[in-house]
């Protein structure tokens, strides 16, 4: 476990516990602390022990087709609906061309086809007699309608008529107008005629296929009847629209050509498929999601595009969950630095956290580079529940608090860790279990007594205090790296003070270049260090200066240029006139 760092194993306590708006965790301290490793192996065994959360899936909104709905299944579920609704589409294909085609529906589809014809004959019969009054004879040829004139009994052409004198043409002309009106009711009459067949025919395929439909569907709805009204609803909704579009489940008149042409065609069963956003099916315990990349499309999901003629189009199966989505109903851990590295990143945090729910919106890349797309998708939002941990220096935590009002409601809980800790004996012993047990983990080889103290001198100079031990543990375990590799050289079975000396000594030769350079100016004189007798207003002084792991001891000297030593003589003078 941690040691060293009860403040902020106290505090992570706490904000892990306390079920409420705006207990989140934002964890301070230097790099190398063990910040991250700690707190993702205390969520780690926190969510071993909590309940494995719902699966999240995106279905089609018969109701709303821009607006998809998420629907939370209970986990391992989602993969399974998934894959009925799949077995649910092919079984459509194949019984619903077949049901159409069998001896019944036909004879039904005749008796209706024969009382269609039988009512459009007595409509055209009708026609013509109006037509007979007015001299007239209705002719039709690939169901278009020509009225034609008579003329002693004979059918009249337009060069015919153009021979007739005026008095004949002009009365011809005057009937073919009035016979106009009877035309118009005539072919108003024989659409809604054909209207009526349609649905007619359509009525009675729907009767037909809705033993089937209802078969399959209710054996669906069998087995997820205990996963809420989201399915339930879903599934009415999609069996609702199979009976109303079920001729889109017959084949096509040009399936010879659909090989070569699928790519461009929209797959016309996407709207039944399910998209598992969340898959929990292989989930042990409560998600714990680290996010290395937390730009707002990996935090708040996003939408693939396919290309389709006037632009990029998206579907609700091409919905891809985001970091929010994966760690619902557990814990989302981000580096502070991170997310604010990538643009709108912090917004979307803080907006979902505020809003405790997850909005997926468009990419946000610039309009002029964006991709032109052809309509919009606004999925449902998805409620959320969960615990998200930032990790980050002190700048960034105090910087946040200062200029972000926001800041202080969404992140209530500082976990400090100290880079430091008190040289007592339990923290000594503590410290070299840590460090042998890294050691056999790592495959190093097992570090002696001797060179475990030499290890405990650099972790007390490192913090610059003797009854100090410092806490980047980062930093001691480079440096037992560093000592294993020269016992391994000597091939030494253990790790020896010799080892750890070696290794400091070297890294203090590999980034002493600096220090080299301020006592080379100082001995060529480049810089004037005065150590003998006195000199008026000059004061020399060290500096400590920290440079990587090294601390580079740069001498200073106070009024070492001419101004400020006129400055002090004049000063001199006048307190000796005074």
């Amino acid at each position: 476990g941690m040691f060293g760092q009860g403040r902020a194993m106290d505090a992570i306590d706490q904000g892990l516990n306390i079920d409420a708006r705006g207990f989140n965790i934002f964890a301070v301290g230097e790099s190398g602390t063990g910040k991250t490793s700690t707190i993702e192996r205390i969520l780690k065994e926190r969510a071993a022990g909590e309940p494995v959360p719902d699966d999240l899936l995106y279905v089609y909104c018969f109701r709303n087709p821009t607006k998809p709905r998420p629907i939370f299944v209970p986990p391992g579920s989602g993969q399974k609906l998934a894959m009925d609704m799949e077995g649910l589409i092919q079984e459509l294909r194949q019984r619903v061309p077949r049901v159409l085609s069998e001896s019944l529906i036909g004879h039904i589809r005749a008796g209706i086809l024969g009382d269609t014809r039988n009512k459009a004959e007595e409509l055209l019969k009708r026609a013509s007699q109006a037509a007979a009054a007015l001299n007239l004879v209705i002719e039709e040829e690939d169901d278009t309608l020509r009225v034609v004139p008579l003329h002693d009994e004979e059918p009249l052409d337009p060069e015919s008529l153009e021979t007739l004198d005026r008095p004949t043409r002009r009365k011809i002309e005057a009937n073919m107008i009035a016979f106009q009106e009877h035309l118009d009711a005539f072919s108003y009459r024989r659409r809604q005629l054909e209207r009526k067949h349609g649905k007619t025919t359509l009525a009675a395929e729907v009767r037909v296929i809705t033993p089937l439909v209802e078969e399959l569907f209710t054996e669906v709805m069998a087995r997820y009847q205990k996963c809420g009204e989201g399915v339930a609803d879903f599934l009415n909704e999609a069996k609702k629209h199979v009976l109303e579009n079920h001729r889109s489940f017959l084949p096509l008149e040009d399936d010879e050509d659909a090989e070569d042409s699928d790519a461009h065609k929209p797959d016309r069963y996407l709207i039944y498929k399910v998209n598992v956003a969340v898959d929990h099916t292989d989930q042990v315990g409560a998600p714990v999601v680290v996010e290395r990349i937390p730009k707002p499309d990996n935090l708040c999901g996003f939408f693939e595009h396919r290309e389709a003629p006037g632009g990029l189009v998206t579907v609700h199966t091409m919905i891809r969950a985001g970091a929010f989505h994966q760690a619902n109903g557990g814990y989302l851990l981000i580096q502070a630095s991170d997310l604010l590295s990538h643009q709108n990143a912090w917004d979307s945090l803080k907006r979902t956290l505020r809003h405790r729910e997850i909005r997926i919106e468009e990419s946000t890349v610039s309009p002029e580079s964006r991709p032109r797309e052809a309509g919009t998708m606004k999925p449902g939002t998805v409620p959320i529940k969960l615990k998200t941990i930032l990790v980050g220096s002190g700048d960034i935590y105090y910087v946040l608090k200062t200029e972000d009002d926001d800041f202080g409601r969404l992140f209530k809980i500082k976990a400090d860790f100290e880079p430091y800790m008190r040289r007592s004996r339990n923290n000594v012993m503590k410290l070299a279990q840590f460090i042998g047990q890294v050691c056999r983990e790592e495959g190093l080889l097992p570090i002696h007594r001797t060179g475990m103290l030499a290890v405990l001198v650099f972790a007390s100079r490192n913090v610059g205090h003797k009854e100090r031990l410092t806490n980047r543990k980062a930093d001691l375990l480079d440096l037992v790296a560093e000592a294993n590799f020269f016992a391994r050289e000597r091939r030494a079975r253990a790790i020896r003070d010799t080892d750890v000396k070696l290794a400091i000594a070297t890294r203090t030769k590999r980034e002493g270049t600096a220090q080299d350079m301020l006592h080379r100016e100082i001995r060529e004189g480049t810089i004037i260090i005065q150590t003998r007798d006195t000199a008026v207003g000059q004061i020399n002084g060290i500096a400590l200066q920290a440079n990587g792991g090294l601390h580079v001891h740069r001498q200073r000297r106070n009024g070492q240029h001419e101004r400020h030593r006129r400055f002090f003589r004049i000063l001199s003078a006048i307190r000796r006139d005074i």
